[in-house]
């Protein structure tokens, strides 16, 4: 499926911003200090360019796609009231304006700022998001505006700013080793959108009706799933997630970390995603299962990844939504800038490698490569309600990713960060899918503004 969304090991959404993952612990509220006192307020600006340049494309259509925008953020968060039950608030506001594109210059997948009437890029967009939380012990309950990050319901933050869904989130971490998460969220607004739709919507390209171009949408999403980490190095993961009328999802994933020494140590992960129709099939009979396996060995400062992923159905790994060309974050092994290889029947393999350069003298200074190759994708036996261009085909393709990043590590400018991203993707067999190289160009700095109105009064 068409992607553009951060890597499993790089996506986050920065300054917390009122995400809780799987992986994180609740602090008690027995150690709560107050409303006013646990308060955080943190900023962050950042600059996104983005090319993409289009191969092989008949006369006719746009051969290349630019788009340049900067903004900046403001997220505070507040502590809990202190005593039995805690209250508090969290509020965010977002900034966005357009640098560079135009007409017949933007679209192409970029979308770093809304449009108008098709490709036209309006000057920019802005939104505050707000939700309440309340905690006991070591649970917290909020609702409002949020950004979940777990395997079954996830936030793409890949463009200027993340998405953002509307509804509850409960996360206890009574047990020691374990992290369990609830939610039921009933709306999710685009990247670029001032606005929620009111409803989430299904991205799958068997799922898109070819009259109206709109995507299959449901009202709202409930899931469930746990952390558990019984020894060190060790961490399973079980979700469980209902789309309203269009399937029902569970997520398992085996995670052990294991260091044999200072310098080298090894980690593999296997998971698998299990999708069935439910309810009113509104997408039609969804039967797909998903899964991967990935393994990595990290020498000193160099790290060696191999991973394969296999999709077994007749349709693409089915992923919920914010509109059409935009969709949720999945968990999957061989995700990359562009593509998830997780079309109908799809296998692929990847390889990787990442490099530090502290050894040089260059501490913050990384490098990754990447090469993912895709084969057997075959829709020829969909068997979706509503169907879309790629019905039928059956193709080859693969991607090459290459990045370097780096983030100053002291001093008043500590945090800032350069990140340059290349890739490129190429089709066989007469792909649906389409060839282009592309450069992405993001700088970002973020600013505590409750540290720096201490050190100004």
């Amino acid at each position: 499926m068409i992607k553009a969304i951060l890597p499993m090991a790089t996506i986050g959404i920065v300054l917390g911003m009122g995400v809780i993952s799987p992986a994180q612990a609740v602090q008690s509220q027995q150690d709560a200090n107050g409303f006013l006192e646990d308060s955080q307020f943190k900023g962050l600006y950042k600059n996104f360019y983005f090319y993409r340049n289009f191969l092989n494309e008949p006369s006719s259509k746009q051969n290349y796609a630019k788009e340049w925008a900067h903004g900046i953020m403001l997220d505070y968060s507040s502590g809990f009231t202190q005593g039995t039950v805690g209250f508090g608030l969290d509020v965010q506001g977002f900034m966005a304006q357009r640098l560079d594109s135009g007409k017949g210059q933007a679209g192409g997948g970029i979308g770093l700022v809304p449009y108008k009437n098709g490709n036209d890029p309006k000057h920019g967009y802005g939104r505050v998001n707000a939700s309440v939380k309340m905690r006991i012990s070591k649970t917290v309950l909020k609702y409002g505006d949020m950004y979940p990050e777990n395997p079954i319901f996830g936030t793409a933050n890949n463009r200027l700013w993340p998405q953002t869904s509307t509804g509850f989130q409960l996360i206890s971490n009574e047990f020691d080793k374990a992290v369990f998460e609830a939610g039921y969220f009933t709306a999710k607004n685009a990247r670029t959108s001032s606005h929620h739709t009111g409803d989430i919507g299904f991205w799958n390209l068997l799922a898109v009706n070819p009259q109206t171009g709109e995507l299959v949408r449901a009202r709202n999403i409930k899931y469930a799933g746990v952390t558990y980490r019984p020894i060190d190095g060790l961490s399973l993961i079980y979700y469980g997630s209902d789309f309203k009328d269009v399937y029902r999802q569970h997520y398992a994933e085996v995670t052990y970390n294991r260091p044999f020494n200072p310098k080298i140590a090894w980690s593999t992960t296997g998971n698998v995603y299990r999708t069935l129709a439910s309810g009113n099939d509104k997408a039609g009979r969804i039967n797909n299962t998903t899964w991967g396996l990935k393994t990595s060995l990290t020498y000193d400062v160099h790290k060696f990844t191999l991973a394969y992923q296999q999709s077994n159905g007749n349709q693409a790994m089915p992923f919920e939504g914010a509109y059409p060309g935009e969709y949720s974050y999945k968990w999957l092994v061989n995700a990359s800038m562009y593509n998830d290889f997780d079309a109908a029947n799809e296998k692929s393999a990847q390889v990787r490698y990442d490099y530090n350069f502290t050894n040089w003298g260059i501490p913050g200074l990384s490098f990754t490569t990447r090469y993912v190759k895709g084969w057997d994708a075959d829709y020829s036996h969909n068997n979706a309600k509503n169907t879309a261009s790629y019905v039928g085909y059956k193709y080859k393709h693969w991607e090459y990713n290459a990045e370097t990043k780096y983030v100053v590590q002291s001093g008043k400018a500590k945090g800032l960060s350069f990140h340059v991203r290349y890739g490129k993707h190429r089709t066989e067999n007469n792909s649906p899918l389409r060839d282009f190289d592309e450069v992405r160009i993001i700088t970002q700095y973020p600013f505590d503004l409750l540290a720096i109105s201490k050190a100004l009064f």
